[in-house]
């Protein structure tokens, strides 16, 4: 049933929906209301409440709420998450870009001066999240990712692409 809603209203709906199945509700609402809008999550707040959804934004929220109610993760029913300085793409071929693979890449960045060289392998590359990261930040370093899921490293490739790290 496709409903003709406000922003606020469908935000109402998003959380009251999701309550009982996810932790976040709020923040997951923000998210996938902010990718049906063409926003950022911040901007999906309530600050535009009385804006109305189109029919097809509204169609797209309905279903962005029924697979998060249905347990798919936020990120990949919006097909992206941010990690780093930088927006993934990510597909059910990766994983997820976690905030404690950060603290990874935190790591090898203060261990390695920017004025040193490196070669670094990553084994498993998924979304390419950590090899991209280390790349931007030292784009003298050269750095191969792979993966066993041609899959996987299609989007670790696009991603390298989008983001202008193509030594990857």
């Amino acid at each position: 049933m496709t409903h003709n809603w406000t922003q606020g209203q469908a935000y109402r709906w998003g959380v009251e929906s999701l309550l009982s199945t996810a932790d976040s509700a709020h923040q997951d609402v923000r998210y996938l209301l902010g990718h049906v809008l063409g926003v950022s999550p911040n901007q999906a707040s309530l600050s535009q409440s009385s804006n109305y959804l189109t029919p097809a934004q509204c169609r797209g929220f309905e279903l962005a709420v029924s697979q998060r109610v249905s347990g798919m993760s936020v990120a990949y029913v919006i097909g992206e998450w941010g990690f780093w300085d930088s927006v993934f793409e990510v597909t059910h071929e990766t994983l997820v870009p976690r905030p404690d693979t950060a603290c990874l890449v935190a790591w090898i960045l203060n261990r390695w001066s920017q004025h040193s060289t490196l070669n670094l392998l990553e084994l498993g590359v998924g979304t390419g999240a950590i090899s991209i990261s280390l790349a931007l930040s030292r784009p003298q370093w050269q750095i191969l990712g792979t993966d066993v899921c041609q899959g996987a490293l299609s989007v670790a490739q696009g991603n390298a692409q989008r983001l202008g790290a193509p030594q990857i």
